[in-house]
């Protein structure tokens, strides 16, 4: 599994973006991974869409709408981009560095590859989708 250790907050997590004006999010997914760890990859399907709100420094909150995929890699040699990311590596699912909620519940709704999509369902509160201290 690919992780990139944030240049924002130092933890580790999976590679993410934010899609630019008029691309589709898939395309987005294969920009990001690639700008911020080295490697290119195909999307082999969505792994969930959920919002996610996030606190910035300065005290500004949002809500940001979030779609993530699984992942194949097909090339590309792993590499930080040295200001979104300052390390990249490949770990086994068995031992992952420590995560926060919001990355082991994407890593964890795209691991089987034939898991359905994941989001949440009416009323339901996952942990992992509530306000966080801060970036």
């Amino acid at each position: 599994m690919l992780l990139a250790r944030r240049g924002d907050n130092g933890r580790w997590s999976v590679p993410a973006g934010i899609v630019d004006p008029g691309e589709q999010p898939a395309d987005a997914v294969v920009r990001e991974v690639f700008e911020e760890t080295g490697v290119r990859v195909r999307v082999e399907r969505v792994g969930g869409i959920a919002t996610h709100p996030v606190v910035y420094p300065n005290g500004d909150v949002c809500e940001y709408l979030n779609v993530w995929f699984r992942c194949a890699p097909v090339g590309g040699e792993p590499r930080a981009d040295g200001d979104e990311s300052t390390e990249v590596g490949w770990f086994a699912p068995d031992d992952l560095p420590e995560l926060d909620e919001w990355a082991r519940l994407r890593i964890d709704t795209t691991l089987r590859e034939d898991a359905p999509t994941w989001h949440a369902w009416p009323g339901e509160r996952h942990p992992a989708l509530r306000r966080p201290d801060a970036l």
